[in-house]
């Protein structure tokens, strides 16, 4: 991490208000900081119940194991419907905290592309792209 890089003496809390910051102020999105911050202070295996006004947290133990791929099989897999939207809040491509030469930046989820290619008419729509509008101009990232 860049804190571990580069000797910054925050912590992964400040980071997330950090984080949360750069989006209000440079890229003009009014987010909140539940993003920012189960981003820097995520744990495996474990869901965070965060009061977002204090910033208090506490981590619970949570082990899905792919439950919610399972589920999404099951139901393509039981329905005649010819469409399916599929509404996630990640993106198929996201950003891969542990990259490598063998592990690439932008990576997928392979066993959901998997299940993807398996059945037609799927539109999947990715909620987590952050779209800014300036005072000046509507921007798109």
């Amino acid at each position: 991490m860049e804190k571990d890089i580069y000797g910054f003496d925050v912590t992964n809390q400040d980071l997330a208000l950090i984080g949360q910051y750069s989006e209000n102020n440079y890229n003009g999105c009014n987010c909140g900081i539940m993003d920012q911050f189960a981003s820097a202070m995520g744990k495996k295996d474990n869901a965070i119940f965060l009061d977002c006004n204090t910033l208090d947290f506490e981590y619970a133990p949570i082990v899905l194991d792919g439950a919610q791929l399972r589920w999404l099989e099951s139901h393509l897999n039981s329905t005649d419907a010819k469409w399916h939207i599929i509404l996630c809040h990640a993106p198929l491509l996201a950003h891969s905290p542990k990259r490598s030469d063998t592990k690439p930046y932008l990576s997928r989820d392979e066993q959901l592309q998997r299940i993807l290619d398996t059945h037609e008419s799927i539109l999947f729509i990715s909620g987590h792209t952050h779209i800014s509008i300036n005072h000046d101009r509507a921007r798109l990232f």
